[in-house]
């Protein structure tokens, strides 16, 4: 499937994602979506740096 092939392809580190600051906290992780002029502006959270993203997400849309 298109979707297995884009994962399979699809690798970068953390800091390669520009307008994103992922965070290491006592229960769990929080992602940042960060501003052009370095404002955290929405947040998410989880267990993984994935359900972190995740929730980030859901909270945009």
């Amino acid at each position: 499937m298109i979707t297995q092939k884009l994962t399979k392809d699809f690798q970068c580190t953390l800091k390669e994602l520009k307008y994103l600051k992922f965070q290491e906290q006592n229960d769990g992780y929080r992602v940042s979506l960060i501003d052009e002029k370095g404002y955290a502006i929405l947040y998410g959270y989880g267990a993984s740096h994935v359900e972190a993203l995740n929730d980030l997400h859901n909270n945009l849309i």
